[in-house]
């Protein structure tokens, strides 16, 4: 009843461990995001724009490559690969079920991280070039 063994054992066979524990995931990332912000903004004594955009242009990349990657490749190859490497999966698994199907995971997620991506990186754009007009208006 611990150590990994049974963490793997229930993150792959408990689907509201698995939803869990991965909505924590996330939340741990939005929250670095802000704690990137927050730092930002207080060391570099900028505008609020400043760690904004840092965040959203970081952020936009960030989902950009791993949305586009699976996108390109195919979810299930790529899934199948990365288990390929680390062996999450027993090894016949994701080649006869296909590792999608068998966990339930939705194929256009990779769409849906990388329009998240480009409503971040976009989000960083216009906050640049809100500063830039900013800056450039100041100097009038």
């Amino acid at each position: 009843m611990r150590g990994p063994g049974f963490f793997w054992l229930s993150f792959w066979t408990n689907p509201a461990g698995r939803t869990l524990f991965v909505t924590l995931n996330v939340a741990a990332i939005v929250w670095m995001f802000f704690v990137l912000y927050a730092v930002q903004r207080a060391s570099l004594d900028r505008s609020v724009l400043a760690g904004a955009r840092q965040s959203a242009v970081g952020g936009g990349r960030g989902a950009c490559v791993v949305g586009l990657v699976p996108t390109l490749a195919g979810l299930d190859a790529t899934l199948t690969a990365i288990n390929d490497e680390m062996a999450v999966l027993p090894l016949g698994l994701s080649r006869i079920l296909g590792i999608t199907t068998h966990l339930g995971i939705p194929p256009e997620l990779p769409l849906y991280m990388l329009a998240a991506g480009v409503v971040l990186l976009t989000l960083g754009g216009l906050l640049l070039g809100a500063a830039w007009f900013a800056g450039r208006n100041a100097h009038k």
